[in-house]
């Protein structure tokens, strides 16, 4: 479902501004080796603290973005990959 059709109170804030009103769960922030992804990770989670938001944060330092995508030999690692995936479904 794309964010613009959730109802409200299950959107979650992407963007510094929303962290206040954000009333979901944060399953976790993934950090890849993409500068556009990292650029703003300090601001936001300083946000998700000082709103005393719940959330994880998984480090995947040496991997690329997409690094999930089995398809493409460049970008994918299985083991982190692997460790992602088991994350996300114990989170839900």
């Amino acid at each position: 479902m794309r964010v613009e059709n959730m109802p409200e109170g299950e959107r979650c804030g992407r963007t510094t501004e929303q962290v206040p009103s954000r009333k979901c769960r944060q399953p976790g922030v993934r950090i890849f080796t993409d500068e556009r992804i990292n650029a703003g990770i300090d601001a936001y989670t300083a946000a998700l603290e000082a709103n005393n938001k719940a959330f994880t944060l998984h480090m995947y330092e040496a991997v690329n973005h997409a690094f999930n995508n089995d398809t493409s030999a460049a970008r994918h690692d299985k083991p982190a990959a692997e460790l992602a995936w088991s994350r996300t479904a114990a989170f839900v």
